[in-house]
């Protein structure tokens, strides 16, 4: 498990490995997947999961002068497109929020998931909520485009570790690709 509450590699479930991407993307504005890192659970998901959201994610996004892509990709990647072990346990903590005041806005709880303890709200909204208020949406408020978001947010690196197979700032540059 990584600072995340992810599997080892992102995966949530699992790895990320070509076999396991379920296909290209077809519908619009999903293009291709640019490389191995779109989902250990199938590319399908990452479509469903910008349908379910794309509401919500908008508002998300108007309130953090940035675009809605950034903030679905960033709580695709951060939730394995909503089927990682935070989502599965029903915390609806898309954005991989620890416990704590800086993340408690909406909060209505905690999950412990191994040596971490992650916020549970109600719903996506409120989780994105949450992201907005924190120090994490003051990092990335105005920022738009996959690369320049995705190092808004991970400033110093914070978040990159031997443990990955892949920089964090890659692989949610991808997903924020991937959600476009």
């Amino acid at each position: 498990i990584d600072d995340f509450g992810n599997g080892a590699n992102y995966g949530g479930l699992g790895s990320y490995t070509p076999s396991n991407l379920g296909g290209g993307g077809t519908g619009p504005g999903l293009p291709n997947p640019p490389n191995k890192y779109c989902n250990g659970t199938g590319y399908a998901n990452a479509r469903n999961f910008v349908a379910a959201h794309s509401s919500d994610a908008t508002n998300i996004a108007s309130a953090l002068h940035t675009g809605t892509a950034e903030i679905l990709g960033l709580a695709g990647f951060e939730s394995g497109w909503g089927t990682g072990p935070l989502i599965a346990a029903g915390t609806n903590n898309y954005f991989s929020l620890k416990a704590g005041p800086a993340f408690a806005t909406g909060a209505t709880g905690t999950f412990t998931l191994g040596s971490n303890t992650f916020e549970t709200y109600n719903s996506f909204l409120s989780s994105g909520r949450a992201f907005a208020a924190s120090y994490f949406g003051n990092r990335v408020n105005g920022v738009t485009g996959s690369v320049s978001f995705a190092q808004a947010l991970n400033a110093g690196n914070k978040f990159n570790s031997e443990s990955r197979s892949k920089p964090y700032n890659e692989v949610l540059a991808n997903s924020i690709d991937i959600a476009r």
